[in-house]
This record gives structure tokens, sequence and C-alpha cells, in this order.
């Protein structure tokens, strides 16, 4: 009959409305899980970038801190080696003027040696002379 055939194809049209409405549900879905999984990818990316800036600049203040680290330890042995070779400096004079003073006392007695025997030597002479008259 006329409604009943008007019946099954207002029914067979709800019926592809209502697959085209869940085929569009479901595309929906999926295009909302694929918008979430690209925020996901991004959100991941962008997570690992920071990371890696985190990562180069901490690199870089750690290796800004052994270079200052390094030159404050250069400064260090610089100083050192400059006492030690003021202290060396200092015990070389000592040992000179030690020797220059031995030399001088050895000069001064031989001087005073020289003196004597020069003296005794004319005594003698002198007694010499004495004894000869």
């Amino acid at each position: 009959t006329l409604f009943e055939s008007r019946f099954n194809a207002t029914k067979a049209r709800m019926q592809q409305l209502q697959e085209t409405k869940v085929a569009d549900s479901e595309s929906g879905a999926a295009a909302v899980a694929a918008r979430l999984a690209a925020m996901r990818c991004a959100h991941e990316e962008k997570v690992e970038r920071q990371r890696q800036q985190s990562e180069e600049r901490l690199n870089q203040v750690m290796s800004c801190a052994m270079r200052r680290q390094d030159e404050k330890l250069d400064a260090i042995r610089s100083e050192v080696r400059a006492r030690e070779e003021r202290s060396a400096a200092q015990r070389q004079k000592h040992r000179e003027d030690r020797r220059a003073k031995q030399e001088r006392v050895r000069q001064d007695r031989t001087s005073r040696v020289s003196q004597n025997d020069a003296l005794l030597q004319a005594q003698l002479r002198e007694e010499e002379q004495h004894r000869a008259k």
C-alpha cells in the first residue's frame, strides 16, 4: 500500500540519516582524537625542546663556572709560583750574603795574621839587631 511504501521510505530515510549521523559522529570523534594526538605530539615536542634548551643553558652555565674556576686556580698557581720564586731569591741572597761575610771574615783574619807576622818579623829583626850590638 501507499502508506506502507511511504512508511518504509521514511523508515529507510531515517535509518540512512541515523547511519550518517553515526558516521559523522565517528568521523567527528576520529577528528577529535586526531586533534588530541596532534596536540599531544606538539606538547611532547615542546617539552623536549624546552628540556634541550634547559640542558644547553645548564651546560653553558657549567662551562662558564668551570672557566671561572680554572681562572681562579691559574691565579692561585701564579701567586704560589711568584711566592716560591721570591722565597728562592731570598734564600739565594741570604746564602750569598753569608758567603760574602765569611769571605770578609777570612780576609780579615788573613790580613791580621799577615800583620801579626810582619810585626813578629820586625820584632825579631829588632831583637837580632839589638843582640848584634
